[in-house]
């Protein structure tokens, strides 16, 4: 992954401490995971990614991080699949949820003509 805000250096050691974890290789997101993530700082990444990623503002657990700088309109990747578009550009370890994600998914409003 070659992104400014994810760094190669090792995640700290394991702890009671959040986490983003990164479920697929393709994914532009990962997902909050032991704890919130109280302020903004380096967090470590678990799962398809090492390292860590800066997060730059507090993000709930169960909640996205973008690993990258991403623009409006582009999909969101999670599971290897995407899972929504963003609503406006959201900077890498900014916070991705409803507030600026639409979901592609069970929306009649999206489908074709019957």
């Amino acid at each position: 992954m070659s992104n400014p805000q994810v760094r190669s250096t090792a995640p700290a050691a394991d702890g009671d401490g959040a986490k983003v974890w990164v479920v697929h290789r393709d994914d532009n997101v990962g997902t909050v995971v032991g704890a919130d993530v109280p302020e903004a700082g380096p967090v470590p990444l678990a799962g398809a990614a090492q390292g860590r990623v800066d997060v730059s503002e507090p993000v709930p657990y169960g909640h996205k991080v973008a690993l990258r700088q991403l623009a409006a309109g582009e999909e969101i990747i999670k599971y290897g699949v995407a899972v929504g578009r963003l609503s406006g550009p959201v900077a890498a370890g900014r916070h991705v949820h409803v507030h600026n994600l639409e979901s592609q998914r069970g929306r009649g409003d999206l489908a074709g003509p019957r």
